[in-house]
């Protein structure tokens, strides 16, 4: 899935400039991310991290004057699209379907066709015996984990995740905080955006505050 940490960021993204409406979120704002790196975006309601979240993935149309990748300059980001996951505030699940049938429908777009794999993740989240409830039954919390399932079906190398702690219990924030912690301590890269204090050990982490454009390091000294 996710490879050795080598010294070359994993993404750099030079220059981002985007609007919402009339308002000028980021003019020549920048980010980095290394492998192997957690990376928290902070700041008020409205300040962007979602706009910022989006950019990187190419979902949301921003001028970034300089983008790299793997020390390699690209032209947007949907050329590495398919080494990333993103996960929005939403859960965007189909309400009509089951569990089951929501995470099979996901398993088949990341390629995994393992009905036992399938079983594993559910017991992973927490769901079992949901598997036949139509998802507009469950509850905010088990769609969020549905949601959440994705991580574990997904090959790739960088997590891009919009409040991913919204909705979840005490026990939901401690088992995604030891996915995130495993998958960096395997190489892998995350993004995220929260407004939860959360707590990662053993890991490189800092958090960017987009509010005033200061990069902090979890004991919150300026680097």
């Amino acid at each position: 899935m996710v490879e050795e940490v080598s010294s070359v960021p994993l993404l750099e993204a030079k220059g981002i400039c985007c609007e919402r409406g009339d308002k000028q979120l980021f003019d020549s704002f920048d980010l980095s991310l290394k492998a192997g790196e957690i990376l928290q975006l902070a700041g008020p309601n409205g300040s962007g991290k979602t706009t910022l979240l989006r950019s990187i993935c190419g979902i949301f149309d921003a001028r970034i004057d300089s983008l790299v990748w793997r020390g390699i300059p690209v032209t947007d980001p949907l050329q590495y699209a398919d080494e990333l996951l993103y996960l929005g505030h939403r859960p965007a699940i189909r309400h009509h379907l089951t569990l089951y049938e929501n995470l099979s429908w996901y398993s088949c777009l990341s390629r995994c066709s393992d009905s036992a794999q399938l079983d594993q993740v559910i017991a992973e989240v927490g769901l079992q015996g949901y598997e036949d409830e139509l998802a507009s039954s469950l509850s905010a919390g088990q769609k969020r984990r549905i949601a959440l399932a994705r991580l574990r079906l997904v090959d790739c190398n960088l997590w891009v995740l919009d409040e991913p702690f919204a909705s979840l219990d005490v026990e939901g924030v401690k088992m995604l905080c030891g996915w995130i912690q495993s998958f960096v301590q395997s190489g892998g890269s995350v993004a995220y955006s929260t407004h939860q204090p959360v707590e990662f050990s053993g890991c490189d982490s800092r958090i960017l505050n987009i509010d005033s454009s200061r990069t902090l390091n979890r004991g919150g000294a300026r680097q």
